[in-house]
């Protein structure tokens, strides 16, 4: 049995989590402009295009907008202290953004983003509580041992979530802090095999932190930071609690 974490794919973490916050600011006008006050002393770059990106970033956009703002002074503090490995091409990113320097701007900030709320994002500042979402195969939801290795899938989420937080509870993303600090809800799904490998793959290619353990087929269970949003649900066509 083996844990695997994400890979480095085609976009970092913090551009994505950069890119989402700009989604989200499209539909609320008073955090895109404290967003781009807060974000106007970082040195913009000339900005042709943006990581090739897929309709999976919607699962990062804040669900309301003290979600955001915590998520955008969050981003500030980690570029301005240099504690992200890509700092400098996340301060560039968003210093262009904050300027209104053209760019090119995603597609994917235009389907289903720009101009309307997503399916369970709010807009205004209604509390959010932080949810670790947990995610079975079908096959192996209801077999002998499941029980442990959610909890391995978790546990190992956790401390990876320390590890690049340099063990400094001040760098923990807001939302991990959230849950860790809060009441540590888990929501508990299902999938099927196709859909398992989906999630992944999402997950992958915006190098957001997540755990699984792996067979041959697709893993067997996923483990998923709180950052991800509840439309995930819907997104990945996840299935009913498990226990």
């Amino acid at each position: 049995m083996i844990v695997r974490n994400l890979l480095q794919t085609k976009i970092t973490y913090g551009k994505a989590l950069a890119i989402s916050l700009m989604a989200y600011a499209k539909t609320d006008e008073k955090i895109s402009s404290e967003c781009r006050r807060l974000f106007s002393s970082f040195l913009p770059s000339s900005i042709s295009a943006y990581p090739n990106i897929g309709e999976c970033i919607k699962i990062l956009v804040p669900e309301n907008s003290e979600s955001a703002m915590k998520r955008a002074r969050w981003l500030f503090r980690m570029v301005e202290e240099k504690k992200l490995p890509e700092s400098r091409e996340v301060a560039m990113v968003l210093g262009a953004w904050a300027r209104g320097e053209s760019w090119e701007e995603p597609r994917q900030l235009v389907i289903g983003v720009v101009g309307v709320a997503i399916p369970g994002i709010t807009l205004g500042k209604i509390k959010r509580r932080e949810t670790l979402i947990v995610v079975a195969r079908e096959d192996v939801a209801q077999t002998n041992g499941i029980a442990h290795k959610i909890n391995q899938v978790c546990l190992s989420l956790l401390s990876r979530a320390f590890v690049a937080a340099e063990n400094d509870i001040k760098n923990i993303e807001p939302e991990v802090g959230g849950w860790f600090f809060g009441n540590r809800d888990i929501d508990y799904y299902t999938a099927s095999g196709k859909q398992m490998l989906k999630i992944k793959n999402d997950l992958s290619s915006l190098n957001v932190n997540f755990t699984s353990i792996e067979n041959a087929e697709a893993p067997e269970v996923l483990a998923i930071s709180p950052a991800v949003n509840s439309t995930c649900r819907v997104y990945w066509k996840l299935k009913g609690a498990i226990i």
